[in-house]
C-alpha cells in the first residue's frame, strides 16, 4: 500500500510539472544595445531571460550584460558545437522544437542606420532588410502590440562602411497550442 502511494505522488509530480511546463512562456528581455562601427559594444545592454505561468506569474529571471553573455558564447568550443548541430538528429530536434514554438513581439524599438562605400548598394541594404522586416512584422507581432512595436532603418550615404543599430526588446516564447485535426 506504501509503495502505490509512493508511486502515486511521484505521477501526480511528474504531472504537475509537465502541466508547469505546457503552460508557461519565456520572455527575453533586450535593453539599451546599441552596436556601433565605430565603437565597442557598450556596458549598458542588459539581456534578460524571465519565466512565466500562464503569461502572468513571474516564475523567475535571470540577468546578464550581453558583454557577459558574449564571453560566455565565445568560450564553448566551437568544433563541439559545429558537429552537435550537423548531427541529422539534432537538426531533427531543432527542426522539430521550432515547429512547436510561437515566437512574438511583446516590444519592439528597433532604430537602424546602414550606409556603405556605394550608394546603390547602401539603397538595396537598406531595401532588403525594410522588406524582411515588413514580411516578419504581421506575423510576429500581435494586432494588441503594434502600437509598442516600431522600427526605423534610415540609409547612411557616405563614403564608408559604417552601421548604428538600436534595439530595445521583449521577446515572448511559448509553446504552440495543442490542435485535433
Amino acid at each position: 500500500m506504501l509503495l502505490v502511494l509512493i508511486f502515486l505522488g511521484i505521477v501526480v509530480c511528474i504531472s504537475i510539472i509537465l502541466l508547469l511546463l505546457l503552460f508557461s512562456s519565456i520572455h527575453i528581455q533586450i535593453q539599451h544595445c546599441i552596436l556601433q562601427s565605430e565603437t565597442e559594444m557598450p556596458n549598458t545592454a542588459k539581456l534578460t531571460i524571465s519565466f512565466y505561468l500562464l503569461d502572468k506569474l513571474k516564475m523567475g529571471s535571470y540577468t546578464v550584460s550581453i558583454k557577459q553573455f558574449k564571453q560566455w558564447l565565445l568560450q564553448k568550443e566551437k568544433a563541439k558545437i559545429e558537429t552537435m548541430v550537423k548531427k541529422t538528429k539534432t537538426r531533427q530536434y531543432i527542426k522539430l522544437f521550432l515547429k512547436r514554438i510561437q515566437i512574438q513581439l511583446e516590444e519592439l524599438n528597433l532604430k537602424m542606420n546602414i550606409g556603405t562605400e556605394d550608394a546603390i548598394l547602401t539603397s538595396y541594404v537598406t531595401a532588403a532588410i525594410g522588406i524582411t522586416l515588413g514580411i516578419l512584422y504581421p506575423h510576429l507581432v500581435p494586432k494588441e502590440k503594434q502600437k509598442k512595436c516600431t522600427y526605423c532603418i534610415n540609409p547612411m550615404y557616405q563614403d564608408k562602411n559604417m552601421y548604428y543599430i538600436s534595439l530595445d526588446s521583449i521577446i515572448k516564447i511559448k509553446r504552440k497550442p495543442i490542435r485535433k485535426g
